[in-house]
């Protein structure tokens, strides 16, 4: 070996000991790490990171290694969270060190998605945003639009294909959507279906190896930075197009009622920045739009399939129904407290298969001590919902399986872990438990749902493939 390869050689193991040193978590004396799979060297848990269904794996793992479980890929501390009493502890008592959220360089640096409340740091701002969310979206605001959601009932039920998904812009903008081919809501749908590509963690090298985001656009395997020109694009698109038309049809006076168009005509008399006011009524208007529209739709398909699976439970809700309702009109929100059954239904959808079963990633703002176990500052915190709300001990043994009766007990849990952790739980639950009840009451007390007839028999769906990877399972 001349002395060019003997220098190459050793600045190459220089530069390897460098980084490992770099990216290797330094443990206080007397604590450990949190148990998890074996890590390799400089890659860590790369290779055990699963590509489907991840939320059955970190649940499996939890019955190895506890209710922590930690992993670490290139340096990057990640913390699984698959109890109630770890969640308690982390996310609730905790709430304000965990309330962080991980920076994906991918949305933040390449997208440019600072202004949406799902991917701020707890600060100033995200607080101005969550109150504006608190303000137009809590269980008082949301009486007033009941009469939107029973409209979009009576449309589903002369078409199903017609989503309820559909009056989310009228909710949001006061814009009247058409049931197929609308504009608005494919433009939220391209979105949606991009977002849903690059959001999940690990989906992008470049969230995993950042220097990568310097890399040409021209350079090979580079079309993630093509992808995420495309997605801020839409993603623009879809926050200043219908907010755009409201103000339009605010000047104009022929605004209905909506939430951007209340929080506008609150602002009129402020004293304080009307084109920051605007701004933030402008970001967060987008997310309700974005995130409403693609969780509705996934948690309508969960009930469908129960239904289709599970066609016993299907007639009872339609028994109670004809009992109460009776057969000359559609339910309203006056009959809920008179279907307790269809309430049963509601929960067990976000239960048996929630929406989100991995919930949005949580940073850790600062180093933390759990027990015997260290924690560092900056990892990434994910609570498992899917494990919690399969908790054999809070839900039964027959958690597999889609049963709204384990609801009509008393004392039973309510998912609200479908909905997320500590201060980062969805503000928008409201919305979606009113979405819920008027759709799942209406197509039942309208349709059979029953499966697809072939030539060689009935066909089933089946869950295993159903439901794919991704934050919007």
């Amino acid at each position: 070996m001349n002395t060019i390869q003997t220098f190459l050689v050793s600045l190459s193991v220089l530069s390897l000991a460098f980084y490992w040193l770099k990216i290797r978590v330094r443990v206080p004396k007397g604590y450990k790490l949190p148990p998890g799979p074996p890590s390799r060297f400089l890659i860590g848990n790369l290779t055990d990171i699963p590509l489907r269904k991840e939320w059955e794996t970190y649940h499996k793992w939890s019955e190895t290694y506890g209710d922590l479980t930690y992993l670490n890929v290139f340096g990057t501390s990640i913390l699984l969270v698959n109890s109630y009493k770890s969640v308690a502890e982390l996310f609730d008592q905790s709430g304000t060190l965990y309330a962080g959220r991980f920076k994906s360089t991918m949305l933040i640096d390449l997208v440019d998605f600072n202004w949406s409340l799902a991917m701020m740091q707890p600060n100033e701002l995200w607080r101005q945003h969550r109150s504006i969310l608190h303000q137009y979206l809590n269980k008082a605001s949301m009486m007033q639009y009941r009469a939107v959601f029973e409209n979009s009932a009576k449309l589903l039920s002369l078409n199903i294909t017609y989503w309820g998904a559909n009056e989310f812009p009228k909710i949001t903008y006061g814009i009247k959507t058409i049931p197929e081919n609308d504009p608005y809501i494919e433009l939220a749908e391209r979105v949606l279906k991009l977002f849903g590509e690059v959001a999940a963690p690990g989906a992008c090298l470049v969230d995993i190896i950042p220097i990568l985001k310097y890399v040409p656009d021209w350079f090979p395997g580079a079309g993630f930075k093509q992808k995420a020109k495309i997605l801020n694009a839409e993603l623009n698109a879809m926050a200043i197009i219908p907010f755009a038309a409201a103000k339009d049809a605010m000047k104009a006076g022929k605004a209905p009622p909506s939430i951007v168009g209340t929080a506008l005509d609150e602002i009129e008399c402020k004293e304080s920045n009307r084109t920051e006011e605007e701004r933030n009524i402008q970001a967060v208007a987008g997310i309700i739009y974005m995130a409403a529209i693609d969780t509705t739709e996934s948690v309508l398909q969960t009930f469908y399939m129960a239904m289709l699976l599970y066609p016993e439970l299907q007639k009872k809700a339609q028994a109670e129904l004809d009992e109460v309702v009776g057969g000359d009109k559609l339910p309203t929100f006056d009959d809920r407290k008179d279907l307790p059954y269809i309430e049963a239904i509601i929960k067990e959808v976000l239960r048996w298969h929630p929406t989100l079963p991995v919930a949005f990633p949580h940073m850790l703002m600062e180093d933390d001590k759990i027990g015997e176990y260290f924690v560092p500052k900056g990892t990434i915190v994910m609570g498992n919902a899917w494990s919690l709300l399969h908790s054999k001990l809070v839900y039964g043994d027959d958690v597999a399986e889609f049963n709204p009766e384990r609801f009509m007990k008393p004392n039973v849990r309510y998912p609200d872990n479908a909905f997320g952790f500590g201060r980062r739980i969805c503000p928008g639950r409201q919305m979606a438990d009113n979405m819920l009840f008027i759709m799942i009451a209406s197509v039942l007390h309208t349709f059979d749902i029953t499966p697809y007839q072939t030539l060689t028999g009935v066909e089933l769906p089946s869950p295993d493939d159903a439901f794919v990877s991704g934050i919007i399972s």
